[in-house]
């Protein structure tokens, strides 16, 4: 159980709450995020699952800004001065070719052919392959910790897992 307090809207103010003192009750973090997730499913406030889901740590703080500012423009249609801004920042900028081909595809509403897509699914298992290949030869390289010091990772001789000494000795003594 969390010693923390957070203060808590208890009614939300995407809601119509206020800031004000008689609208806060300071709450534990695991009774915040129930407190959310009760809300959630009561009212289907897409605001409380984001809310409930990074209390939780299902997803970090930067998520939730970014799925809250997504909920917040969903079915806004930005204004001629904003198209506008947004256009000229965008001027003189270069694009992937590839990003470049996705764009034109989206605005003319044109349909992937099945090679395209074939193709695409090819190069995901290959870079996944290639990034599965990666992390297994990094087994065994010691990663730097927050202090600056390096603690190496040994083999299991039972089962081959690759931890550091002070797991191995601990968890891996039926291996030995």
């Amino acid at each position: 159980m969390s010693i923390y307090k957070h203060k808590h809207h208890i009614i939300p103010r995407h809601m119509g709450g206020s800031n004000d003192p008689s609208n806060l009750v300071e709450l534990t973090v695991e009774e915040h995020a129930e407190a959310h997730r009760v809300l959630y499913e009561t009212y289907g406030s897409e605001y409380d699952r984001i809310a409930y889901k990074a209390l939780t740590g299902q997803i970090g703080k930067e998520e939730a800004r970014i799925l809250a500012a997504i909920e917040h423009n969903k079915g806004k249609v930005a204004s001629a001065e904003t198209r506008a801004k947004h256009s000229a920042a965008a001027k003189g900028k270069k694009k992937s070719p590839i990003a470049a081909r996705n764009s034109a595809l989206a605005r003319t509403g044109l349909k992937r052919s099945e090679e395209a897509k074939k193709n695409m699914s090819e190069a995901a298992t290959q870079n996944r392959d290639n990034r599965v290949a990666a992390g297994k030869a990094a087994k065994g390289i010691p990663k730097p910790t927050l202090r600056g010091k390096t603690r190496p990772k040994i083999q299991c001789e039972g089962c081959g897992k690759w931890a550091q000494k002070s797991a191995i000795t601990r968890w891996h003594k039926e291996c030995i």
